[in-house]
């Protein structure tokens, strides 16, 4: 089944353990709401923002959206803040690695 997060509002964070970064470069959400805003993206609960993703132009249906991410290669939890107007749910995210060029 598939499990959703659903209603997140201004400062709502949201964690997931642990994942082995390498050459992270952007963070995918997959994402539905009302929200307008920003979800940030930490390796802490209350660490240093390291990236963000735009949130806008959401509604019932699953939408993607992207931004840059600067993880260290290691390995990290990931925590998601949401920071806007409305509410949002998230059904999924995907970590995208540099590619080899």
């Amino acid at each position: 089944p598939v499990q959703v997060v659903r209603n997140l509002r201004d400062g709502s964070t949201i964690g997931f353990k642990e994942f082995a970064f390498s050459d992270l470069t952007q963070i995918e959400l997959e994402v539905r709401g009302s929200g307008c805003g920003i979800f940030e993206v930490r390796t802490l609960p209350d660490g240093d923002c390291r990236g963000t993703v735009n949130i806008h132009d959401l509604d019932s249906s699953w939408q993607k959206r992207s931004g840059q991410a600067c993880i260290p290669d290691g390995v990290f939890s990931l925590y998601f803040t949401y920071r806007g107007s409305g509410s949002v749910d998230m059904k999924s995210f995907r970590l995208i690695q540099q590619k080899e060029g």
